[in-house]
């Protein structure tokens, strides 16, 4: 008659919600109490009171002290409130992923623009070990991209690289995964290489390199993400030789007199050694 089950009855007897009746002829011997009791339960737990809630707002004996019940009561609703903020923002995603689908374009938390960029840099690589740097450079964005730092003006920077630094820098990412497999002599002729073609690449986007430094978090919260992208980028790319590569390079993003002061704001001292 309640629509329950002999276990939900038997777990409100343990919790002290339903009173146990008294056995005859070797049954328990519930009365309309009882299921007047278990229907007012079932009642307020499906209007998103929890058990221990309804547990003091249904005492067995006295009746219930109306500012709790009313307290209890509002701390339900504001809890429903967020629940119901909740589910209208995921629903609003939702969206935005549907719309993402049917513009053809992949599911990612990576801006569009970016995992374009990737795709021109990738498909240029025409190399397996290219390939795998790009890949890991996707995983790092897309675990800094769930964590909000892809600033948006991102998109203006990639949009402006040319499709002739497109190429070089895939020419760049194959130096650079290659870097293991040369001699040390060449590892060091290869790093001052790539240093020196990245930094012609910086000073033809220096404008929008800054603008992008410049909407990074600051402060402790920059600091952190720093910090996890520098580990990011060590597991990814182990190698001692791309390391030194790493170190050498945001060594000279530090040490630039327009973007340096910027990426202090934001890091720290981060990423020197």
């Amino acid at each position: 008659m309640a629509g329950t089950t002999t276990r939900a009855v038997r777990h409100y007897h343990r919790l002290g919600l339903l009173p146990v009746p008294p056995v005859v002829g070797g049954r328990r011997d519930y009365g309309l109490e009882h299921l007047a009791r278990l229907l007012r339960i079932r009642w307020l737990a499906e209007s998103g009171l929890r058990l221990s809630q309804i547990a003091e707002i249904l005492p067995e004996q006295q009746p219930s002290d109306r500012d709790a019940v009313l307290e209890s009561l509002r701390a339900t609703r504001a809890t429903i409130d967020a629940q119901v903020a909740q589910l209208h923002a995921q629903q609003k995603r939702i969206d935005v992923l549907i719309e993402t689908v049917e513009r053809g374009e992949r599911l990612s938390p990576v801006p569009t623009v970016i995992e374009q960029f990737y795709d021109d840099v990738e498909s240029a690589t025409e190399s397996m070990e290219g390939s795998k740097v790009i890949r890991g450079e996707r995983r790092i964005m897309t675990f800094l991209a769930t964590q909000g730092f892809t600033p948006r003006n991102t998109a203006d920077f990639l949009d402006a690289v040319s499709q002739e630094d497109r190429v070089l820098f895939a020419q760049l990412v194959v130096e650079f995964a290659t870097l293991p497999q040369r001699t040390l002599q060449e590892q060091k002729e290869s790093i001052d290489h790539l240093l020196q073609e990245s930094l012609h690449i910086i000073d033809r986007y220096k404008k929008y390199i800054a603008d992008v430094l410049a909407q990074l978090p600051t402060g402790r919260t920059g600091r952190a993400a720093w910090s996890i992208m520098q580990r990011l980028y060590e597991l990814q790319f182990s190698h001692p030789s791309q390391q030194a590569y790493l170190q050498e390079y945001m060594k000279a993003m530090f040490a630039d007199e327009e973007i340096g002061p910027i990426l202090r704001r934001s890091a720290g001292e981060g990423w020197i050694v």
